[in-house]
């Protein structure tokens, strides 16, 4: 369509700076063999062509993404090559790490490196928050000390974000309740995840 609109174009231009007319006999074989119908009708879907929505490049979104944190981990650390390949495939390139006390600046840089070998951003420390309830005196300001220096350190190592969880409420959970079947559902932690175990009450042994 665009070759046919261009050959046209180029025709008519030629035809007025010559004076002649395309019915003249010099030009009229040239657009008879264009047939003018179909000039026509090329000529005006030119004009009413419109960008191709489709062609336009996607916005990318500056402000979100995903991340993954320490609540799932797969191998033996969040910063392994078990995990980070295990994030990878769900397209889970920041993660989140949880650390206590005070924050080994080689082990941050270690984790920071291990990360980007596999194209992963190590985004964030979860952080302790005991330092909340203690009251004013000496503990306290032993922990907002640890904590000026593991933002600094965190700050040398890359990480842009440190955050902390805490409640004024702990959370609770029902650990011995029996439930259909005689099962008991109870909370335990194991591992560094919270996982939950459930075991079959004997009515025989009345446990």
């Amino acid at each position: 369509m665009a070759k046919k609109l261009t050959a046209a174009i180029a025709m008519v231009e030629l035809c007025v700076k010559r004076g002649l007319s395309p019915s003249d006999g010099s030009v009229s074989s040239t657009m008879d063999r264009m047939k003018r119908r179909s000039f026509l009708v090329t000529g005006a879907t030119a004009l009413t062509v419109t960008p191709d929505a489709t062609s336009a490049k996607p916005k990318k979104n500056l402000l979100m993404h995903v991340g993954g944190d320490y609540h799932s981990v797969a191998g033996p650390g969040i910063t392994s090559t078990e995990n980070l390949d295990f994030n990878l495939r769900y397209g889970v390139k920041h993660l989140t790490v949880q650390l206590s006390g005070i924050l080994n600046l080689d082990e941050l840089m270690r984790m920071r490196e291990a990360c980007e070998a596999r194209g992963v951003t190590l985004e964030a420390i979860r952080m302790d928050s005991e330092y909340i309830t203690l009251p004013k005196g000496a503990d306290r300001a032993r922990a907002l000390e640890m904590i000026l220096g593991n933002i600094e350190k965190a700050g040398k190592a890359g990480v842009k974000v440190l955050t902390y969880h805490w409640t004024v409420i702990p959370i609770r959970r029902n650990r011995q309740t029996a439930g259909r079947g005689n099962h008991v559902c109870r909370f335990q932690a194991g591992g560094g995840l919270a996982a939950t175990a459930c075991r079959q009450i004997g009515a025989r042994n009345g446990r």
